[in-house]
């Protein structure tokens, strides 16, 4: 890969002004030019439109997705088009919380960091410490860890341009929140690595997909069956997965996943 200036892209609402403004005014002060996106706006969604984005209940979380987290799908989703239509090789996509360190420019510009067949690097995440992980380096005094089912969390990721095509493809169908559907390697036929500390963090500001109303809702015993069927198929496709990438005794020790 070259190493050009980076195809940065930033997910704001229109209506979140002072997060758009904070930054932009950020990327200005470490040099980094970045496109922002108009993201998809939950209240500017009608009910037929949600309809036309995937199922109405969601075997995967066993409720109905929020409006918010099908329209951040949805904004994610394009831009991961952008990258895989774009003349770039890799691009990074953030979200308008994301708080960016010094040397943030010198994480995403350098694309030979990482090893040789990522095709997305999570530079921000959540709950990494409940994770069976394996170590492939360090970066700076950070790890540089593999795991079948990465952290939840979207605010800062690199991904190449031929598996950000292969995302959103795999997005066109919305049956999941979209951290949880990058989290499931083995199901997009991806290679994720997770830098750690993770050198993005996440401000302490309101979500705004957090638009459930707390509704609780009656499973059926057929969506109780589906979902252990789905997550015998997920156990089974990760072992794989971690049999291809680590090794045997990695695939049949392995846990939590």
């Amino acid at each position: 890969m070259d190493q050009s200036p980076p195809f940065v892209q930033v997910i704001n609402l229109v209506r979140q002004r002072d997060r758009r403004d904070a930054i932009q005014q950020r990327m200005a002060e470490l040099g980094i030019d970045c496109k922002i996106l108009k993201a998809v706006d939950y209240k500017d969604l009608s009910e037929a439109e949600i309809a036309a984005q995937g199922p109405e209940f969601s075997l995967r979380m066993l409720r109905p997705l929020s409006k918010g987290e099908v329209a951040c799908s949805m904004s994610h989703r394009q831009a991961l088009y952008n990258i895989a239509e774009s003349q770039y090789e890799y691009g990074i996509i953030l979200e308008d919380d994301a708080v960016l360190p010094d040397d943030f420019l010198t994480w995403i510009s350098d694309p030979t960091l990482f090893p040789e067949d990522w095709d997305m690097v999570k530079l921000s995440g959540h709950y990494i410490q409940d994770r069976q992980v394996w170590t492939f380096g360090s970066i700076r005094d950070r790890r540089l860890i593999y795991t079948p089912k990465c952290t939840i969390g979207t605010a800062c990721y690199l991904v190449t341009r031929e598996a950000a095509g292969k995302l959103a493809k795999n997005l066109e169908l919305i049956d999941e929140p979209v951290d949880r559907f990058f989290a499931n390697q083995y199901r997009n036929h991806v290679v994720c690595y997770e830098v750690v500390p993770f050198p993005v963090t996440v401000a302490p500001v309101e979500s705004t997909i957090s638009d459930r109303e707390g509704a609780q809702f009656r499973k059926t015993l057929k969506q109780t069956l589906q979902k252990k069927l789905w997550r015998l198929q997920q156990s089974i496709g990760v072992r794989l997965q971690v049999l291809r990438k680590v090794g045997l005794i990695a695939a049949i020790t392995l846990t939590g996943h």
